[in-house]
């Protein structure tokens, strides 16, 4: 009785030893530019399928934790999107193209009256 409870503990220690392999999380970095190689503020950065994200500061840098083999989206408004998945590497420096399809002119006018009194 005593080796049937030895075996089936060194059983459950190496499934839950090899499960916690499976789900480790690497922790990516990187900087967004433009085409220019200015640093690009507020791009989102998003493993795909979740709300696990992070934002490019005034450096256009970003920092995120995310599992191996993650997929990851990255969208600015002006910008085309742009995917990648996670491989070997930690970090992930990009440049962003301009999305001249978004890039149009916009002409606002506005009609209204305003009286004041006192």
């Amino acid at each position: 009785m005593l080796k049937r409870l030895q075996i089936l503990s060194l059983t459950m220690t190496f499934l839950f030893v090899s499960a916690s392999a499976f789900a480790q999380s690497v922790k990516i970095s990187g900087t967004i530019v433009d085409e220019a190689g200015l640093p690009v503020i507020g791009v989102a950065v998003l493993q795909q399928g979740t709300t696990n994200g992070a934002a490019t500061d005034f450096d256009g840098k970003y920092s995120l934790s995310v599992p191996k083999e993650a997929t990851i989206v990255v969208s600015c408004i002006g910008y085309q999107n742009q995917t990648f998945v996670i491989g070997d590497r930690i970090t992930y420096d990009l440049i962003l193209k301009e999305d001249t399809q978004l890039l149009e002119e916009t002409l606002v006018i506005g009609y209204g009256v305003q009286n004041y009194r006192k």
